[in-house]
């Protein structure tokens, strides 16, 4: 039995997320659907964690178990020609049996674009947020360590999101080792 990684990016506009769910349509549930294909039984993937709808991933980390003996390259590429455009496999690779993506992630890194243009261009609403205000990058920098360190974030949980009872289970506490704002160039697309 191999145990092959992924890495996934993916635009996530038309997507539930990534979590499989029976009435949605979600990343996982699409690679595991073309996986199974691929490699003529069912395959059932793990990830390194979950995105909400809409969420997008450059390099997100996934495995998957197989007696295929399919080529890391060739499941690539097959993958790649079968898969919708908005997610791509840009890496496979053979790992350990004890390798699992969602464990042996050390860090994720989290990045938010806000466009503060008076008009949002079109090509820019799915990558943004649009505040048409001028911001304090000053008074937005001065928050920036409250942020960093370690914190229970379950107020933002939504209800129901994950079982509170369950001892040792994903939980709420989380350390954010760095928190960056960076000012880019000014938007013109008019």
């Amino acid at each position: 039995m191999r145990k092959i990684k992924l890495t996934i990016a993916f635009d996530g506009y038309n997507y539930s997320g990534w979590q499989k769910q029976k009435n949605a349509v979600t990343i996982q549930g699409e690679l595991e659907k073309h996986l199974s294909k691929v490699c003529n039984t069912t395959i059932t993937l793990h990830g390194a964690g979950r995105t909400d709808a809409g969420v997008h991933a450059l390099a997100m980390a996934a495995h998957f178990a197989t007696e295929s003996t399919i080529p890391c390259s060739s499941l690539q590429k097959a993958l790649n020609s079968m898969l919708p455009a908005a997610i791509r496999i840009t890496c496979v690779e053979d790992k350990a049996a004890t390798f699992h993506a969602r464990f042996d992630t050390v860090s994720k890194t989290y990045l938010y674009n806000i466009d503060t243009s008076p008009i949002q261009s079109p090509f820019n609403r799915l990558y943004a947020v649009h505040i048409p205000q001028t911001l304090s990058i000053d008074a937005l920098r001065q928050c920036l360590p409250l942020l960093t360190g370690t914190h229970d974030f379950a107020s933002f949980e939504t209800s129901g999101s994950r079982d509170k009872s369950i001892s040792g289970g994903r939980g709420s506490v989380r350390t954010i080792h760095s928190a960056n704002l960076t000012k880019t160039g000014e938007q013109s697309w008019q």
